[in-house]
């Protein structure tokens, strides 16, 4: 009975133990509850506030990208108001490469015909384009030229074509922009310039706004190739590589160049007289007629000879100009050149000499007819005396005329036929030229 009963008391004790226990549980839950409450309804915020975050910033992508392209669409609109008018020109071919041009740029596309200068006018966008040039059935075959463009514009390019390539030049890029007062925008191409006459250019320099113009004559017209007053170059502050399109001040240094003859050029005199004109007379009369023309540099040489051959003391044996034999030339000449007047001295003992020399003989005579032609034509003079001999006169006095057809050269080696006469005296020890004409010179 006693074991019973200590048994029953065990369980009880333990039943009571679990109960406290569970109590317990039940005190620490009804403890920490209203915290586990509050970590739940926290989670829930988090989640609410991170899921609001994600939506603004969803939110702020799409604005910023729907801004983004409604700049990029709005730029693009600004950029396509510029006009852009391309003049080309089109170098033709005569046999090969005759092939038309495709020119394109953005949306942009003309067709170049061969050989036929055009105006075309594309609508670009603000900044660099590439203006494309190719072969219209090759697209390998293309031409790349980069524009600025910033504003309405006129431009211009000279193409050519090839085998394997076309060549582009720009040849000028003239924006519509507003310049200054003391500004000139050039509206021509320095290639309309030349070969006009001096006086047209100068007063189109003058209509355009400039007034600093400086003349630079060239006295170098000879033989009437070149019409006088033709442009040679104009050149603007020292360039000659301005185009049109360039901006200059107005007051910057223009310089036109330009052909006149030479016998104008006020540094340079024409003899006064000629061989011919000069033999008659004497020497120091010569000599002031020279001076009185312009020629600073005026000397005198004598020629003694023994036989006068009809020559009196004093008379003018022949002029030098730098050494060389005027002769019957109509040139100008720098006026401090040489000028050198030899003269006749004829000695006393005259026929005592003169029976002492030889007559002179017609190789003598020929050969130095020949010799002064070349004296006084050093680039070229040749006698024909086989061909185009007209007259050979061995005349009383002892002399020898002779006429004869001659080819001679210029300095810029142009051949031309013409004729020539002179008379040679004295004798075969001391020949003379007494004589010499070139006709038609």
């Amino acid at each position: 009975m006693e074991e019973k009963k200590v048994s029953k008391s065990k369980s009880e004790t333990t039943k009571q133990q679990c109960t406290n226990k569970n109590a317990k549980k039940n005190e620490a839950k009804n403890t920490f509850q209203p915290l586990v409450d509050k970590i739940k309804k926290l989670d829930k915020k988090i989640i609410m506030i991170v899921s609001l975050l994600a939506i603004i910033l969803v939110l702020i992508i799409v604005i910023v990208t729907n801004r983004k392209d409604s700049t990029n669409s709005y730029e693009d609109e600004m950029a396509l108001k510029f006009d852009v008018k391309i003049h080309i020109d089109f170098t033709q071919n005569l046999l090969f490469s005759k092939y038309d041009v495709i020119l394109s740029a953005e949306n942009e596309r003309k067709t170049l015909s061969h050989g036929i200068n055009t105006d075309v006018e594309f609508t670009l966008k603000e900044g660099k384009n590439i203006l494309y040039f190719t072969k219209i059935d090759d697209s390998s075959i293309k031409t790349e030229m980069t524009l600025d463009v910033d504003s309405n514009m006129e431009v211009g390019y000279k193409i050519s074509c090839y085998q394997d390539r076309i060549s582009v030049e720009e040849l000028y890029i003239d924006k519509d922009k507003t310049i200054s007062d003391n500004e000139v925008k050039m509206q021509l191409d320095k290639s309309e310039f030349i070969h006009k006459n001096y006086e047209t250019v100068i007063q189109q320099f003058r209509d355009l706004g400039f007034y600093n113009i400086i003349e630079k004559p060239m006295y170098d017209i000879v033989l009437g190739w070149t019409d006088e007053g033709e442009v040679e170059n104009v050149t603007i502050n020292g360039s000659d590589t301005y185009k049109r399109g360039d901006i200059f001040k107005k007051d910057s240094e223009i310089i036109i160049s330009y052909h006149l003859k030479e016998e104008n050029d006020p540094s340079k005199a024409k003899p006064p007289y000629d061989i011919s004109t000069a033999k008659s007379k004497k020497y120091q009369n010569v000599v002031s007629d020279f001076q009185v023309a312009g020629f600073t540099n005026v000397v005198t040489e004598e020629k003694k000879e023994t036989n006068s051959y009809g020559h009196n003391t004093n008379d003018v044996a022949d002029i030098y100009i730098n050494g060389k034999s005027l002769g019957y030339s109509s040139s100008t000449y720098s006026k401090d050149a040489e000028i050198k007047i030899v003269y006749y001295v004829i000695a006393e003992t005259e026929e005592t000499n003169n029976s002492a020399e030889g007559p002179l003989s017609a190789d003598i005579a020929q050969s130095t007819f020949e010799q002064y032609g070349k004296k006084a034509y050093p680039y070229g003079f040749k006698c024909h005396w086989w061909t185009k001999k007209i007259g050979e006169e061995h005349r009383a006095d002892g002399s020898w005329f002779f006429k004869v057809g001659v080819t001679i050269k210029n300095m810029y080696g142009t051949k031309y036929d013409t004729t020539v006469e002179g008379t040679i005296s004295g004798t075969d020890e001391n020949p003379e030229v007494t004589h010499f004409y070139v006709y038609n010179q």
